[in-house]
């Protein structure tokens, strides 16, 4: 397993993830998204399915003191340990 980070702007992510090689090597990967205007749901569409994606925001939680992230199918376990954390 390899560790990488790269970025880009968000007008230029759907045609980054559609360059040949790169949806499958972020397959089985955890994507971690900050791109302003790109839903997850877009996100999913441009993966594959085994890519798992976490869109943060780091700029909202201060406005709505919330934490930075949403992840999808999150566990109930999980959940609780967050929510304890921000207490």
């Amino acid at each position: 397993m390899s560790d990488r980070t790269d970025s880009c702007k968000p007008q230029l992510a759907h045609s980054i993830l559609h360059e040949p090689g790169i949806k499958e090597a972020l397959g089985g990967k955890l994507l971690i998204s900050i791109l302003a205007g790109v839903t997850i749901a877009q996100l999913e569409e441009w993966v594959l399915p085994t890519t798992r994606i976490v869109r943060a925001m780091p700029n909202t939680p201060c406005k709505v003191l919330q934490p930075p992230y949403y992840i999808p199918q999150i566990s109930e376990n999980l959940a609780f340990l967050i929510r304890s954390a921000k207490e």
